[in-house]
């Protein structure tokens, strides 16, 4: 080679360093990072597993690792922490952080996020272990096809000491449980075998809660109902519970359409489902008066809609009957095989961060570990509360079966009059067409995703 050749080469080098810097020299000045969580609390437990991964990581990088919780309240939009943090990102204040939250979809929308398909390997998703693998579903963390957000982990502050300090992927997935008692005594078809059957329905599970809706000593009150956990007091139409709901029929609040994002919320699917709901809380009474949720564990209710991970205390609480899961029933024409998701834990960047591989290296070395055995804790606890055989089978195929809710269609809800609307057409507060008084709000509705497009 000659002189000139090595010299033409000895250039080239040098300015492919100058230019792209090693991914060493690039950490060499970050001595921090803070974690800044949002809507829950993902700081780690005293002396826990992840605590001490937290401090093997910070000496193994020599860095501080920071949790700033910057919320108490339950939903983003009382606080205005949208509004905060893109202040933040506009002042550089973020350049060093990562987000903690359950609902990306408006920091998503409004490219607040540092897209993450060029620094997680293609894949990432299909080697975590399955209970965390769903999360890449849906539009939880992607938007236009663009990957945004990675698993986290939280301490829910419901079932945290329920379960030992223990921590999960994801808060809220309703399924249904019921009492075998009551089914035998009444005789009344297993709702897991209709599910293998391709028969349990929102229609079936009606005809069911009415059958089991009894006078039982015959003095002309009601002492035991069909249903209950589907209604939550005068709020009738929670916005995370209902978009859960209503992905049983395979729709959600928010369409994806070539000329942008859209309300859906006079779909056939959004007004079946207020149908039952409707009809079940106004018609029925199947469902007790007071909307009593832990009256299934008194043996008093035949069904009971709540989370899977409710399944720890109920078998802590309940010994007087043996009872039963399934997941929600399927709206027509949809099947529905998975458990719909509305809070998932998810860790993003700002789309300003410095260092991003960095910061996602030291993420993945903090949190993997913990990805790892807390999958391993869900596949142990069925022993631990006494399950076997079909039962056990089935908690564990759905544990790592479920979805993710497209986080606008609640943040849709909380943040304007839509979710005090359907709530007041369940209660029977309106006495015209429901479709009219829905389609008076999409003024509203498509107001609130221009300014959250902004």
């Amino acid at each position: 080679m000659t002189k000139r050749a090595v010299s033409i080469m000895l250039i080239i080098i040098l300015c492919v360093f100058i230019v792209f810097p090693s991914f060493t020299t690039a950490t060499a000045d970050m001595t921090e990072i803070t974690f800044q969580t949002i809507d829950q609390i993902y700081f780690p437990y005293e002396d826990s597993y992840l605590e001490r991964s937290v401090k093997r990581v910070e000496e193994k990088y020599d860095i501080e690792f920071y949790y700033n919780h910057m919320m108490t309240g339950h939903y983003i939009h009382e606080f205005d922490v949208v509004d905060e943090m893109m202040k933040r990102i506009k002042s550089s204040e973020a350049n060093n952080e990562l987000y903690g939250s359950t609902q990306l979809g408006e920091f998503m929308a409004r490219d607040m996020l540092y897209p993450l398909d060029y620094i997680i390997e293609p894949d990432y998703y299909e080697n975590l272990p399955p209970t965390f693998r769903p999360i890449k579903k849906a539009a939880t963390c992607k938007l236009n096809n663009q990957l945004y957000a990675l698993p986290s982990i939280s301490r829910d502050p419901v079932y945290g000491d329920v379960l030992n300090k223990r921590s999960f992927p994801f808060n809220l997935g309703p399924v249904v449980f019921w009492n075998r008692d009551i089914f035998e005594k009444h005789d009344l078809p297993d709702p897991y075998q209709l599910k293998l059957d391709n028969q349990w329905s929102w229609e079936k599970m009606g005809e069911i809660a009415e059958l089991a809706t009894q006078d039982l000593n015959n003095d002309g009150t009601i002492d035991q109902w069909g249903l209950t956990g589907i209604i939550h007091s005068d709020y009738a139409a929670n916005p995370h519970y209902f978009a859960q709901l209503l992905m049983s029929f395979g729709a959600e609040l928010i369409e994806y359409k070539p000329d942008g994002i859209r309300p859906n919320i006079t779909g056939p699917e959004v007004l079946e489902l207020i149908d039952y709901l409707y009809t079940w809380n106004n018609e029925k009474e199947i469902i007790p008066p007071d909307k009593r949720q832990f009256s299934f564990s008194d043996g008093e209710v035949a069904m009971r809609v709540s989370s899977l991970l409710s399944i720890h205390r109920m078998y802590q609480n309940i010994s007087d009957f043996d009872f039963g899961f399934v997941y929600l029933p399927s709206g027509t024409p949809y099947k529905n095989n998975m458990i719909p998701v509305s809070r998932t834990h998810m860790a993003a960047l700002p789309v300003t961060v410095e260092n991003p591989e960095f910061i996602i290296e030291v993420y993945n070395d903090i949190y993997q570990p913990e990805f790892e055995r807390i999958n391993d804790e869900i596949k142990a606890f069925p022993d631990e509360m006494g399950l076997s055989g079909e039962d056990k089978e089935r908690y564990l195929k759905m544990s790592k079966n479920w979805e993710p809710v497209d986080q606008l269609s609640p943040a849709m809800m909380e943040q304007t009059d839509l979710d005090e609307v359907i709530s007041g057409i369940i209660n029977g507060e309106y006495d015209r067409d429901k479709v009219d008084v829905l389609n008076e709000l999409l003024p509203e509705l498509y107001e609130w995703i221009s300014d959250m497009l902004e």
